[in-house]
């Protein structure tokens, strides 16, 4: 079974770097630094499964008994109870979309599904919407990007355009199509500075009250949750750099 930040608030202080081509390095409040090495399928260590949302179940090759005792004592205070399980593309079965949302999204594909993320490996907010936020929220709720954890953060001159976009370019080649809007949970309530989550379950609570879906086919699917930013499927790759202009264009 997957552990997410929604019932273990403290994992969005977890950083993690690159350290060279095969290894990352994780760190974390109070812990030592740790040295993970990507792991090798073999005999000895086979891919097994992990139960995901639902029945969803996704293969994952396990990362050796450090992490897992550096990840158990930073979780749960004590050595066992985790592990870290890691995805080789060539050689795990890809992630197959719900039928529910394919029918409603028509344009959502079975190829733009992350390995492990929610659902697409990509999503895309402006500071607009965000902006618009604040002035909704109690004047003591923070909110900042990084509770939302937009790979894309676009400058725009009005609040919640993006969900009107259909094809988005990022610099001169990298091309997107917006495949979903972003419907948001209880994770959004917890303080990326602090990892502690909002008592009165802002700003989920407000975003509640103005930005469900309409739609009455895509509300018996997606129930209650508000909608921020926008999932995107990848079309074309490219190098993205911090200030580069974003090209939108609608069907």
């Amino acid at each position: 079974m997957f552990k997410t930040a929604r019932t273990h608030p403290k994992m969005v202080l977890i950083n993690m770097a690159l350290d060279g081509n095969d290894a990352v390095k994780l760190s974390a409040p109070d812990m030592s630094e740790l040295q993970v090495k990507v792991p090798e399928y073999s005999e000895n260590n086979k891919y097994s499964h992990c139960k995901f949302w639902g029945n969803e179940m996704l293969g994952t090759v396990d990362c050796g008994d450090m992490a897992a005792k550096w990840l158990s004592q930073y979780m749960l205070g004590k050595d066992n109870g985790v592990r870290l399980g890691y995805h080789l593309a060539d050689i795990m079965p890809r992630r197959v979309a719900d039928k529910n949302l394919k029918h409603c999204y028509k344009t959502l594909q079975d190829s733009d599904l992350g390995a492990y993320s929610d659902l697409s490996s990509f999503m895309l907010m402006t500071e607009s919407s965000i902006a618009d936020l604040k002035t909704r929220v109690p004047p003591d709720v923070s909110v900042v990007p990084r509770q939302f954890r937009p790979n894309f953060l676009v400058r725009a001159s009005v609040a919640y355009e993006e969900d009107k976009w259909d094809w988005i370019r990022i610099g001169d080649t990298a091309v997107f199509r917006n495949v979903k809007p972003c419907t948001r949970c209880l994770f959004t309530t917890v303080d990326p500075n602090t990892g502690i989550k909002n008592p009165h379950k802002e700003p989920l609570s407000t975003l509640k009250r103005y930005r469900k879906l309409t739609d009455p086919t895509k509300l018996k699917v997606e129930g209650s949750a508000p909608a921020f930013g926008i999932n995107l499927g990848l079309h074309r790759k490219g190098i993205i750099r911090v200030g580069d202009n974003v090209f939108v264009g609608t069907e």
